[in-house]
C-alpha cells in the first residue's frame, strides 16, 4: 500500500510539475526498496532524487548568479563613467593654464575637437554597457517568463514590481491586475495577517523561513495552496522581496485523500457500530470536499430497496424511508453504475427524456457516486448544495469517485463484520434458548461433545459426559441395539432418523424424543428433547377430549360444528331443535339450508369474520329453519376452532321464539302507557293553560295594582309549571325534560309577558344540555321564574339599562347542580333579608330550595346574585 501511494504521488507531482514533491517521492521509494531488501530499485531512485535535486539548486543558483552578474556590470559601468568624468576634468584644468592668447582660438578648436571625440567614444562605452545590461536583464526575464513556477517582486510599499507568466496563471488576475495590487491582497483569510507581517519584517531583516505553506483565493474564488519561498535582494540600493510560488494544490489534495482512505480503512476495524463508521467516513469526507448535505444509500438487489441509513441534510431533517427502486436521482446512477455531475440544465433534461422524475428539486448542483464492490453496485454517495451551483467542480467528482471505492469497499466490510457478528450471537442465543439437548456421537454410539442447559436431565453428570458411550448412560440393551441401528441407518442413507424411549434421570423416569441427523460417514448429531410434559398433556387432552364430548353431547342448548360451509358435528339437542332423530344425518349439509332467508347475508358475513378475523360473536339474534320448514328465533354465540385439523366454527344457540313474543307483548303494552302518560301531561297543561286564562280574565277586574301584581305572579308561576308539562308530553323521555330549552323559553315568555326591550335588558344562559325529572324540574323552574321576575320588575328601574345572567351546569363528581342568578341591578336594600321576608316570592324561592335539600346564598356586592346548590338524582 505504502509503494502504491507513493508511485501515485510521484506521478501527480511531476504531471503539476511540482518538483520538490517528486524529489520526496524518490527519496521515499529509494527508502522503502532499501528497507525490503531491492536495493537495485533503491539505488536507481536515489540517483534520480540527487539528479532532480542538482537540477532544482542549479536552477537556483543560474538565477543567483545572473542576479549578481547584472549587479557587478551595472556597479562597473557607473565608475567607470565617474572615473572618466575626473579625469577629463584635470585634462580641462591643464590645457586652460597651457593655453594662451595667440593660439587660442586653434586650442579652442583643437579642444572642440577633442571633446567631440571623447564624447563619441562615451557614447559608444555607454550604449556597450546599456546593450549588456539588456541582455542580463533579457535572459533573467526570459528564464523566469518560461518558468512553470510564480517569479514576483515587491517593494517596501507592498505593491507587486514584477510578476512572470506563471503568477497570473496560478492567482487567474492579468500582469497588469498583479501590478496594480499588494503582495497579500489575494491571500486566504486564514493566513493573511502572517503572510503581510513577514513580507514587511523580511524588506527589513530576512529572520523568518524562507520556505512555507499558504493558501490563496484566485480572481475566480478558487482557493489554491502555494508553497512560497521569500528572499531579500538589493536593486538600486533599495531592498525588495524576490520570491517564487509553486502551485501544490493537487499535491496537497492527493495527501489529503490518501489520509482521508487511510482513515476510513482504519475505522473498518476501530468501530463498533455501522452508523459510527458512517459517521466517520461523512467527516473524513468533509476534509476534502464540502459535505453538508451528504447521504449515504445502501441498495439490495434482492428485495430491489434502497434506504439511507446515512442522510444529513439542511433542508429535509427526516430521513426517507426504504422504498423500492424506481426512477429517483439515487437510482438512476444505481442502475447506470456510473457517477454523475448533476447541474440544474442537465438535470432538466433527464426529466424531459423521462430519465428520472420530476421530484420538485431545490439542490443547485448535485454530485453522486455509485458504490461498488467488485462489479456489484451495493449504493450510492451524494452531496448536493441548494445555495451555490458552483461549490463542486469536474474535479469534484473524480475525488468522490477516487474515494467510494474505499467507502464501498468500508462499509461491505463492515456489514460482513456486523452480520457475522449478529450470527454469533444469534446461533449461541438460539442454543441457549432451545430447550433441546445436542450431541455429537461417532457411529459406535461414543460421545464426542454436547450442549445441555438442564443438569437435571444428563443421565450421566456433565464433567464425565465425554469420551463416555450410551452403554454407560442407563440405556437398556433393547434401547441400545435400537439406537446404535439409528445411527448406521442415518450414516448410510444420510436421512433424519427419530426414536422416541423412556430413560431415569435425576428428575425422575422421562420420556425423551431423539432426532439423529449424519454429520458425515463417522459421525452424527443427536438433538434430544425431553417431551415428558408433552405425553401427558396429550394423555390429559385425550381425556380431556372425552369429558367435553359428553358435556357437548348432554347440552340443553343445540350446538353444532360447521367446517367449509357445512355441518361436521352436532349435539342431540340440535337434532331435537331441527326436527329429526339422529345427530349424524345432519352431517354433510350445507349450514345456509337452516337459514331463514332474511338471516343469509347476516350468517355469510358472520362466518366470513370468523374465518378471517379469527373474532367471536357474541349472542346475536337470527332466525332458523326446522325441517317442517318453520321459522324460529333463535339466540347464537360462535367461536373459531380447530376441529380433527381443520378451521371450523362451533356455533351454540337458543330457541327464543316465545321470548320474542312474550317480549313485543310487553313492548305493546309499555307503548299504551307512554301514550296515555302522555295524554296525561298534555290535559295537565292545558287544564294549567285553563287556570291561567281564568286568572288573566279575573284580573282584567281587579283595580288595586297591588293585588294585579299578585295575580300577574301567580299567572306566571302556573305557565312556568305548565310550560314542564308542556315539555314532558312533546319529549320522548317522558320522566325528563332538557332543562336547557325550558329555561330559554321561560325566559323569553317572561320578557314578552313584562314587555321588556331586550335591547335595555340583556340576558345570557349559560348551561350545558341537562336533563331533569319532573320532581327537581318544577321547582327549579319556579325558582328561576321567582328571581327572572323579581329583577325584571324592580332591578333596573327608570330605563335603566343592565345584564341578567343564568349560568345551571351539574357537577359529576358532587353529584349536584349548581344554579347561578344574577344581575348588575340596583339589587335589595341591606334592610331586607331574604330568607325571612313577608314577600310571597322570595319565600317560595326559599322553600323551593328546601324542597329540593339544596342551599342558597346571596351576595349583594354587585347587584344580586344568587348561588343555589342542590343534590342530583342518582340516575343523573
Amino acid at each position: 500500500e505504502a509503494l502504491l501511494h507513493l508511485e501515485i504521488g510521484r506521478k501527480i507531482s511531476h504531471e503539476i510539475g511540482a518538483k520538490d514533491l517528486e524529489k520526496e517521492s524518490f527519496e521515499g521509494l529509494s527508502k522503502l526498496y532499501s528497507a525490503t531488501g531491492k536495493y537495485e530499485k533503491a539505488y536507481e531512485f536515489i540517483n534520480r532524487y540527487t539528479e532532480l535535486k542538482d537540477s532544482i539548486f542549479a536552477i537556483e543558483k543560474s538565477l543567483k548568479i545572473t542576479h549578481l552578474q547584472n549587479k557587478y556590470e551595472a556597479e562597473k559601468t557607473e565608475n567607470l563613467i565617474s572615473a572618466m568624468k575626473k579625469e577629463q576634468e584635470i585634462q580641462n584644468l591643464i590645457k586652460k593654464y597651457l593655453i594662451i592668447g595667440l593660439i587660442l582660438i586653434l586650442l579652442i578648436t583643437i579642444l572642440l575637437y577633442y571633446l567631440y571625440n571623447e564624447k563619441k567614444k562615451e557614447i559608444v562605452l555607454r550604449k556597450k554597457t546599456e546593450e549588456r545590461l539588456i541582455e542580463s536583464e533579457e535572459s533573467f526575464r526570459s528564464l523566469a517568463e518560461n518558468l512553470k513556477v510564480s517569479v514576483f517582486t515587491f517593494d517596501e510599499s507592498g505593491y507587486f514590481t514584477y510578476a512572470n507568466p506563471a503568477s497570473s496563471e496560478i492567482s487567474g488576475y492579468s500582469n497588469k491586475e498583479l501590478l496594480s495590487m499588494k503582495f497579500y491582497e489575494f491571500v486566504h483569510p486564514e493566513f493573511k495577517e502572517t503572510v503581510k507581517e513577514r513580507g514587511f519584517s523580511r524588506l527589513e531583516e530576512d529572520i523568518y523561513p524562507n520556505t512555507y505553506e499558504i493558501k490563496i483565493i484566485t480572481k475566480n474564488k478558487v482557493q489554491k495552496w502555494i508553497e512560497l519561498v521569500n528572499s531579500r535582494i538589493i536593486i538600486n540600493g533599495k531592498a525588495v522581496i524576490l520570491g517564487t510560488g509553486v502551485n501544490i494544490t493537487e499535491n496537497k489534495k492527493a495527501r489529503e485523500i490518501q489520509t482521508v482512505l487511510y482513515n476510513i480503512s482504519n475505522a473498518t476495524n476501530t468501530t463498533t457500530e455501522i452508523d459510527e463508521l458512517y459517521k466517520i467516513i461523512h467527516e473524513q469526507l468533509n476534509t476534502i470536499i464540502d459535505t453538508t448535505n451528504f447521504y449515504i444509500a445502501l441498495y439490495d438487489e434482492k428485495t430491489n430497496i434502497i434506504s439511507a441509513p446515512y442522510y444529513i441534510d439542511e433542508l429535509n431533517k427526516q430521513i426517507p424511508e426504504p422504498q423500492q427502486l424506481k426512477n429517483g436521482i439515487t437510482a438512476y446512477i444505481i442502475k447506470k453504475e456510473k457517477p454523475l455531475y448533476l447541474t440544474a440544465k442537465k438535470r432538466n433534461k433527464l426529466i424531459r427524456e423521462g430519465l428520472i422524475a420530476d421530484m420538485n428539486w431545490k439542490s443547485k448542483i448535485w454530485l453522486g457516486v455509485p458504490l461498488k464492490v467488485g462489479k456489484n453496485v451495493i449504493g450510492a454517495l451524494a452531496v448536493q448544495s441548494y445555495k451555490d451551483a458552483k461549490m463542486y467542480s469536474e474535479k469534484d467528482l473524480e475525488i468522490l469517485e477516487f474515494v467510494s471505492e474505499q467507502v464501498a469497499l468500508a462499509i461491505d466490510r463492515k456489514k460482513a463484520q456486523d452480520a457475522l457478528k449478529e450470527s454469533i450471537v444469534r446461533n449461541k442465543a438460539l442454543l441457549q434458548a432451545i430447550p433441546d439437548m445436542i450431541f455429537v456421537l461417532d457411529k459406535n454410539g461414543k460421545y464426542l461433545d454436547f450442549e445441555a442447559e438442564k443438569n437435571g436431565l444428563l443421565a450421566i453428570p456433565r464433567k464425565q459426559i465425554i469420551g463416555k458411550n450410551i452403554k454407560d448412560a442407563g440405556f437398556n440393551e433393547q434401547q441400545i441395539k435400537l439406537i446404535l441401528n439409528k445411527i448406521e441407518e442415518s450414516i448410510k442413507t444420510g436421512n433424519t432418523q427419530t426414536i422416541e424411549y423412556e430413560l431415569a434421570v435425576p428428575e425422575g423416569l422421562n420420556t425423551f424424543e431423539a432426532r439423529i441427523v449424519p454429520l458425515n460417514q463417522s459421525k452424527v448429531l443427536a438433538i434430544v428433547r425431553d417431551v415428558t410434559s408433552q405425553r401427558k398433556a396429550e394423555k390429559g387432552l385425550i381425556e380431556s377430549e372425552e369429558r367435553y364430548r359428553r358435556l357437548f353431547d348432554s347440552s340443553p342448548d343445540p350446538i353444532i360444528v360447521h367446517s367449509n360451509g357445512k355441518l361436521i358435528s352436532a349435539n342431540k339437542a340440535a337434532a331435537n331443535f331441527i326436527g329429526i332423530d339422529n345427530p349424524e344425518k345432519l352431517y354433510g349439509q350445507p349450514i345456509i339450508d337452516f337459514v331463514a332467508p332474511e338471516s343469509h347475508e347476516i350468517v355469510k358475513e358472520r362466518i366470513h369474520k370468523l374465518y378471517t378475523a379469527g373474532t367471536p360473536v357474541e349472542l346475536e339474534e337470527e332466525k332458523y329453519l326446522t325441517i317442517d320448514g318453520s321459522v324460529r328465533d333463535v339466540e347464537i354465540s360462535a367461536i373459531p376452532i380447530t376441529f380433527k385439523n381443520e378451521k371450523a366454527v362451533l356455533v351454540a344457540f337458543r330457541d327464543i321464539t316465545d321470548r320474542k313474543s312474550a317480549e313485543e307483548r310487553i313492548k305493546n303494552s309499555l307503548k299504551e302507557k307512554e301514550v296515555l302518560l302522555q295524554e296525561i301531561h298534555h290535559r295537565v297543561k292545558n287544564n294549567m293553560q285553563v287556570i291561567s286564562s281564568m286568572l288573566n280574565l279575573q284580573a282584567g277586574y281587579i283595580k288595586n295594582k297591588q293585588d294585579l301584581d299578585l295575580f300577574k305572579d301567580s299567572i306566571n308561576r302556573v305557565k312556568s309549571m305548565a310550560l314542564i308539562h308542556e315539555k314532558l308530553y312533546r319529549s320522548e323521555d317522558l320522566a325528563r325534560i332538557n332543562f336547557s330549552d325550558y329555561i330559554q323559553k321561560l325566559a323569553r315568555n317572561l320578557f314578552t309577558f313584562f314587555k321588556i326591550d331586550i335591547n335595555r335588558i340583556k340576558y345570557r344562559v349559560e348551561m350545558e344540555e341537562i336533563l331533569l325529572d319532573i320532581n327537581k324540574a318544577i321547582p327549579c323552574g319556579l325558582i328561576i321564574n321567582e328571581l327572572l321576575s323579581n329583577s325584571l320588575k324592580y332591578a333596573f328601574p327608570k330605563d335603566k339599562k343592565g345584564l341578567i345572567q343564568i349560568k345551571i351546569e351539574y357537577r359529576e363528581n358532587e353529584n349536584k347542580y349548581h344554579v347561578l342568578f344574577e344581575d348588575d341591578g340596583i339589587g335589595l336594600p341591606d334592610r331586607i333579608d331574604f330568607q325571612n321576608t313577608e314577600t310571597l316570592g322570595l319565600q317560595l324561592v326559599t322553600t323551593l330550595v328546601k324542597q329540593l335539600h339544596g342551599d342558597i346564598e346571596l351576595d349583594k356586592s354587585n347587584g344580586s346574585k344568587y348561588t343555589i346548590i342542590f343534590t342530583g338524582s342518582d340516575d343523573v
